[in-house]
């Protein structure tokens, strides 16, 4: 807003108040009057974007997770608080189901237990993948189907890693299998974002190719 103008609004209007005759005849007249609707339009106008900006901060870094098991934990720990009501939950990470080199049976058993510990029991689960190795897919399969609704769905379409249910969308830097390898970061997604990705997702969960479990 000009200053200039705002000062001369606010010193007419306190000598009015005071009495001042020609400080009166100016708020007396129409082309003063229109003036001062104008500016409290844009006034208004501006309060409104403040508002809308208090609603939906822009890209707000949630959490940056170090290369550490600690912080791994913690991130874990973030995510299942995050999730903890969720009744559908959109897991979109390409690389979820490959192995990581080195890993044994252990440690994919160790994996499976704590992807699974942050999704409600009673949720209905869809993941969707871009390829996988077998033995991870069994072992990841099994622990998530246990007390919950899962889909698996093959897409080649994101490159990304998106966390998506009714109360927002999360931007992942690293995949599951990943988190705390590397310093990585989640990011809550502003809403016409999170939108605009929930809408993917819906799309890819009806042309998506639907994997079957593996059997037990």
């Amino acid at each position: 807003m000009d200053p200039i103008y705002t000062n001369f609004i606010l010193t007419n209007a306190l000598k009015a108040i005071d009495g001042d005759e020609e400080a009166q005849r100016w708020f007396g007249q129409k082309e003063f009057r229109l003036g001062i609707s104008a500016y409290q339009q844009e006034l208004e106008r501006e309060i409104a974007g403040l508002k809308r900006e208090e609603r939906n901060p822009r890209h707000l870094i949630h959490l940056i997770v170090r290369e550490t098991s600690e912080a791994r934990r913690d991130a874990m720990k973030t995510l299942r608080q995050w999730l903890r009501d969720a009744t559908q939950i959109d897991l979109v990470d390409p690389y979820l189901l490959t192995k990581i080199p080195r890993w044994g049976a252990t440690e994919i058993a160790t994996f499976a237990s704590d992807l699974a510990s942050i999704l409600p029991r009673g949720a209905t689960v869809n993941i969707f993948i871009n390829g996988y190795s077998n033995d991870v897919r069994t072992t990841v399969w099994k622990k998530i189907k246990e007390g919950r609704t899962a889909r698996l769905i093959q897409t080649e379409r994101y490159h990304d890693r998106f966390i998506v249910t009714d109360a927002g969308v999360k931007l992942m830097g690293a995949s599951f299998n990943g988190l705390g390898r590397k310093i990585s970061a989640l990011v809550d997604l502003d809403d016409e974002d999170a939108a605009e990705i929930r809408g993917g997702v819906q799309r890819e969960r009806l042309v998506g190719k639907r994997l079957a479990g593996p059997p037990f």
